[in-house]
């Protein structure tokens, strides 16, 4: 009994351990739905053209930082960053971006991969799903 206990306890945050190590990157949005209606890649390309683009920074430590980018004045890139932290849920099927002086974002975890990353967001008002696909430094 004893040895199945200290082998849970090792085994359960190796898991976790995982997720985060595998969420712990940059995250280009790619794709965006509102209440069923889809926005693919296509649409997000013409956007990031136009100079606007979301990137999510997840790091191990527990930092967050969301950086959009847009195109200021004369046509400028300029690019916004955020710094907040995230989290996971115990069960691991939810994550939390905290932001100081903002309600919390809660986002559920569709999917979880090292190359794409789904969460969704939902009000009674509306569902938002986001996908992602990993960004190389």
């Amino acid at each position: 009994m004893n040895t199945l206990l200290a082998l849970l306890l090792v085994v359960l945050p190796t898991q976790t351990d995982d997720l985060r190590a595998q969420l712990s990157r940059k995250w280009l949005m790619i794709g965006v739905e509102m209440n069923g209606k889809k926005y693919g890649e296509a649409w997000l390309e013409r956007q990031r053209q136009n100079g606007l683009a979301s990137v999510l920074e997840f790091q191990k430590s527990g930092a967050c930082q969301v950086h959009v980018y847009t195109k200021g004045p004369q046509g400028r890139s300029q690019r916004k960053t955020t710094l907040n932290k995230w989290q996971l849920s115990e069960d691991q099927t939810t994550l939390t971006i905290l932001t100081e002086g903002a309600p919390p974002q809660v986002f559920k975890i569709i999917k979880a991969s090292n190359k794409r990353l789904m969460l969704a967001m939902e009000t009674p008002e509306e569902k938002q799903v986001f996908t992602y696909k990993a960004v190389k430094d």
